[in-house]
């Protein structure tokens, strides 16, 4: 009776084992999705950050584009402005002389 017993031990004592391996093998594969999930994570904010990169490039581009357009502007309004200022002058010379 006595090895019976400690047979019934030694199986209780197994059992617990078996299902503390089964727990740990659910853990286990619980964090192994978990990594994979932070791996696809990681992966799509690469794929925004690369998105980003590339449009803030673009959008650069476009900024100096316009500050190249509003030089030329600001050109040309003193263009405008000095060929007006000689118009006046002009006119009024015409005038003068009219008179």
């Amino acid at each position: 009776m006595r090895i019976g017993a400690v047979n019934q031990e030694l199986g209780a004592i197994t059992l617990d084992f078996g299902c503390y391996c089964t727990r740990y093998r659910a853990v286990t594969h619980g964090f192994g999705a978990f990594t994979r999930e932070i791996c696809t994570v990681t992966r799509k904010f690469g794929a925004f950050t690369r998105e980003f990169g590339a449009f803030t490039r673009e959008f650069g581009a476009f900024t100096r584009e316009f500050g190249a357009n509003t030089r030329e502007f600001g050109a040309n309004t003193r263009e405008f402005g000095a060929n007006t200022r000689e118009f006046g002058a002009n006119t009024r010379e015409l005038v003068f002389k009219q008179e």
